[in-house]
């Protein structure tokens, strides 16, 4: 919050989060669907949490997250045309910036 931010607060009388939504780790998590592992999450932006198989990238919409714990991410009932579509864009524009290893786990250089 900036200097000039905090001076006006304080004439409210209220103080406010700059960032009120709370960060979720959505990174290097199992992902399953209906009981399921569908992959490993490898990162998510604002809109769609990309997950690996063995054969692709799916782009799942974040609103069909139901349920990030420490080890797994359950997702809802989603598109796979559409999340494999997507998927594809993303690779083709990001995944330069990702190198995997023959087992298709993301590492870093």
């Amino acid at each position: 919050m900036s200097i000039k931010n905090k001076i006006f607060s304080l004439f409210k009388g209220v103080e406010k989060e700059e960032d009120e939504t709370p960060k979720v780790d959505y990174l290097c998590k199992i992902v399953k669907c209906q009981g399921k592992k569908i992959g490993e999450s490898i990162t998510a932006d604002e809109k769609r949490l990309l997950v690996k198989n063995k054969n692709e990238i799916l782009a799942i919409p974040l609103e069909k997250v139901v349920e990030v714990s420490e080890e797994s991410i359950i997702v809802d009932k989603f598109n796979k045309r559409e999340a494999k579509k997507m998927g594809k864009l993303w690779k083709k524009e990001e995944a330069d910036k990702l190198k995997f290893d023959e087992l298709g786990m993301m590492i870093s250089e």
